[in-house]
């Protein structure tokens, strides 16, 4: 094949893609408001969670931080960062978990990224590769029979029934990254007193 011809055989290939360029994907303008080219340095911590290396938290802030009664509110923001590719539909997911590890609330859909990636059904797929999202969000700690000493929030990245697993950072043993404990100021002995109420 000589120089001559090899533009012409691209140019028909071209039309099949096996010359055309492999376009970048780029997050919904709506998405793009969220997303930074690094994670800021007043970020008050850094981490990295990896889940089954496609998908990093590589920082967190919670507000307040050491307690936080039932009907509190608790303001959170988590950094994201999409590292591999993924398959259409994987979301992330925000839940409380009492001191023995059971769920007693989830927020998955809570805030405004959450709410812009939930009209995606490509989910974080649609993410550009090495940025770095905010997602705020802002819930209150469950009221209704909470007798657990402390909550735990825990935070990951699902498609129906699976998760990504957490190859690396602080895992609840389920697929899940600790994020945050926090005191409720409620005694385990509050139990008892839930009890007894039943029985009158």
């Amino acid at each position: 094949m000589t120089p001559r011809t090899l533009p012409l055989v691209c140019f028909a290939l071209a039309s099949t893609g096996a010359c055309a360029p492999t376009a970048k994907q780029e997050a919904p303008a709506d998405l793009a408001a969220f997303a930074h080219e690094r994670l800021a340095d007043d970020v008050k911590h850094t981490t990295f969670v990896d889940f089954g290396s496609k998908v990093q938290l590589v920082g967190y802030e919670v507000s307040p931080e050491d307690t936080a009664r039932p009907g509190e509110s608790v303001k959170m923001t988590l950094y994201w960062k999409r590292t591999g590719q993924l398959e259409p539909g994987w979301r992330l997911f925000t839940h409380i978990d009492d001191d023995k590890g059971r769920q007693l609330s989830n927020f998955d859909r809570e805030g405004a990224f959450r709410t812009a990636l939930g009209s995606k059904e490509s989910g974080l797929s649609v993410l550009e590769l090495g940025k770095v999202y905010t997602d705020e969000q802002t819930f209150a700690v469950p009221k209704a029979d909470v007798v657990t000493p402390k909550i735990t929030i825990v935070v990951g990245v699902w498609n129906d029934a699976m998760r990504l697993p957490v190859v690396s950072g602080p895992s609840d043993g389920h697929a899940a990254a600790i994020v945050s404990h926090i005191s409720t100021g409620v005694a385990r002995r509050g139990l008892v007193k839930v009890l007894q109420g039943t029985q009158k």
